[in-house]
């Protein structure tokens, strides 16, 4: 009888319908994180399984096919679908096919998605983006964000004011000086409590309150160096006593692993 239900379950687990399958974002662009989003039944879906290979004597590009391969957890009935996301990495420009197996490529894929990946429609060719420190200054950073068509740039620089408390700026409104330079405005925002029973956008106010330039370079001449970040800002501060003080520095920080 164990023996029946077994059978009976992998049967179910196979002869599920294939869902469906897309590339987020749409229209990638080169070296910019490119996922695939599947509809997948919640029962026979194994995530610590999910593997991305390159082909066996595939092009790298253009022309190129990515392999997913997954084990499927035997069901006796479907389960509810779920959307996954799973990462297929930055890529570079071309034509890109990816098969999704449910068990290996000894078999037919049970989905194909083909896509194109796009130049980069300016010079800046790599992706700053991540949450950027300094190990001898606790509790503060600097998280970016590098926009994927025009690849601007939105950073939250969180700091401490005169206070001690937590404080944050954010740098927006730039634009690429070199391919490894970014220049734009800090703003300080200031808006509703947190605890207020209501948010009312109309209280939240922005301010300019300097310039900062990000230069990224290898932290050393050792071609595996990793990139470590240059910020140079021109600020004013508020101060204990209500007043404003400028402030002119550079600090040296570099990317996080998590």
């Amino acid at each position: 009888m164990k023996t029946l239900l077994r059978c009976l379950a992998v049967a179910v687990a196979v002869a599920a319908p294939a869902m469906a399958a897309q590339i987020v974002p749409p229209a990638p662009v080169a070296f910019e994180p490119v996922s695939v989003r599947m509809t997948e039944d919640s029962c026979a879906f194994k995530p610590e399984s999910v593997r991305v290979v390159l082909a066996e004597g595939s092009e790298r590009a253009p022309n190129a096919t990515l392999h997913l391969t997954q084990e499927r957890n035997a069901c006796f009935a479907p389960g509810a679908p779920v959307v996954v996301d799973v990462g297929l990495g930055a890529l570079p420009p071309g034509k890109w096919r990816l098969e999704i197996y449910n068990h290996g490529p000894a078999e037919e894929a049970s989905r194909t998605v083909e896509f194109d990946v796009q130049e980069r429609p300016r010079a800046v060719n790599a992706d700053y983006s991540g949450m950027w420190f300094d190990s001898a200054e606790a509790g503060t950073g600097l998280s970016i964000h590098q926009g994927s068509i025009s690849q601007g740039i939105f950073g939250a620089w969180f700091v401490y004011g005169a206070d001690h408390e937590a404080d944050w700026l954010t740098l927006q409104m730039g634009t690429w000086i070199s391919p490894t330079a970014w220049g734009g405005t800090v703003y300080r925002t200031k808006g509703p409590w947190l605890g207020a029973g209501s948010y009312d956008p109309s209280t939240v106010v922005l301010e300019s309150v300097g310039t900062a330039v990000l230069q990224f370079e290898p932290a050393s001449a050792d071609p595996g160096a990793p990139v470590r970040l240059r910020l140079s800002y021109d600020v004013r501060l508020r101060t204990a006593a209500g007043g404003v003080v400028r402030k002119v520095a550079t600090k040296t920080l570099v990317r996080a692993r998590f």
